[in-house]
């Protein structure tokens, strides 16, 4: 992935918001320098952040589903 292709989004489209994108793994890992500080901003997620998943749905907490 260049450069180029992870900001053509954003130089085509200026109203975007952000307007820059890692099309993959090797995208954000080449251009980490511009990622990691968008991602902070943006997102709130420092760069040595780790995300930990609850699988326990008990925990879950959602509007109950409608009756049938």
């Amino acid at each position: 992935m260049s450069f180029r292709q992870c900001i053509l989004s954003g130089c085509q489209n200026v109203d975007s918001g952000i307007g820059v994108y890692a099309g993959c793994h090797q995208g954000y890992t080449e251009f980490a320098a511009l990622f990691d500080p968008v991602i902070e901003t943006y997102h709130g997620h420092k760069k040595g952040d780790k995300h930990v998943s609850n699988m326990d749905w008990t925990k879950l907490n959602a509007p109950p589903l409608p009756e049938e």
